[in-house]
């Protein structure tokens, strides 16, 4: 019980000094995508200043300083779909479901989390890219799920866009199995989008953040 207050209270303080992200997001009555971009820091001493703090988190806290060339770009998708009815979520850059990098996100039963990044180059089902223009990497602080809703996450390198123009899906069928290539089942929702990353949140930006009450879903194989 403590350690989950305490993991509470982190990120309530995140929230508090999180101010002047730039970032945007969309929701409808299935999902939320939120998306928010490192700012370039020089030390992670400078990244506990109001505002800087995820330059250390999209890290992990693993590195000692982040360098003027470190500048991630921050996903989170949210499904108004728990344990029992969600399958998978993506997100992929492009205008199209054809020829769209995708990065496909599902929970296992295991509590693990699989992160797969696929191509589909006409209408058959997307298949596994070996290099990705732009390497995902799963970021299991934002991610979570409940009864009634599922959140994951994930860092990739910043583009040079400030507008980024994605297209989502959702299932509520799980994957086969918790491999990157495990076969996928046909999304119940699906749409284009753009995200103005060059905004600037306000100073009321409840739900950027991961929901409260759960902790962060574990590690499915390597990072």
């Amino acid at each position: 019980m403590f350690l989950r207050i305490l993991w509470l209270w982190v990120f309530t303080w995140l929230v508090r000094t999180t101010r002047g992200l730039q970032g945007d997001s969309y929701c409808n009555p299935t999902m939320c995508i939120r998306a928010f971009v490192n700012g370039t820091q020089t030390t992670c001493e400078s990244c506990i200043a109001p505002g800087r703090l995820w330059c250390c988190r999209a890290k992990q806290l693993a590195v000692n300083q982040c360098t003027e060339a470190d500048s991630n770009y921050i996903d989170q998708m949210q499904a108004n779909l728990g344990e029992k009815q969600f399958g998978w979520m993506a997100v992929g850059f492009g205008t199209t479901m054809i020829d769209a990098d995708m990065i496909i996100m599902w929970p296992n039963q295991d509590g693990s989390v699989t992160l797969s990044q696929r191509a589909s180059r006409n209408h058959a089902q997307p298949t596994i890219v070996d290099n990705p223009a732009r390497v995902a990497t799963k970021y299991l602080q934002l991610s979570s799920q409940t009864a009634n809703q599922t959140t994951l996450a994930f860092t990739v390198p910043a583009s040079t866009q400030t507008i980024e123009r994605l297209i989502w899906a959702v299932s509520t069928l799980r994957p086969s199995s918790a491999n990157a290539d495990a076969g996928l089942l046909q999304h119940a929702a699906s749409g284009a989008i753009s995200l103005d990353l060059s905004r600037t949140f306000s100073d009321d930006i409840e739900g950027i953040v991961a929901p409260t009450g759960h902790p962060p879903l574990q590690v499915n194989g390597p990072m």
